[in-house]
């Protein structure tokens, strides 16, 4: 029973965001992940062989890089 117990309080400890910036930059990622998503999505619809997987990582990196510069922004003011 301590290891389901030992499991279930690493997962919840790995649940939290252990830094703020960190989680900003997730949420940021993950955001993009989701517009890339949907763009590829739609492309596909148009042609069926078409490979999402570089719309998807475009978007993710890009909107990475928002976030980078939005907090570089926010620590400068």
């Amino acid at each position: 029973m301590t290891r389901h117990r030992d499991a279930v309080e690493l997962l919840s400890r790995a649940a939290v965001q252990p830094n703020p910036t960190l989680g900003v930059l997730m949420q940021m990622a993950t955001a993009g992940a989701f517009i890339g998503t949907l763009v590829a999505y739609h492309r596909r619809r148009k042609n069926p062989a078409f490979e999402p997987f570089p719309i998807v990582t475009r978007w993710s990196v890009a909107t990475l890089g928002v976030g980078l510069i939005w907090l570089l922004l926010e620590a400068i003011r």
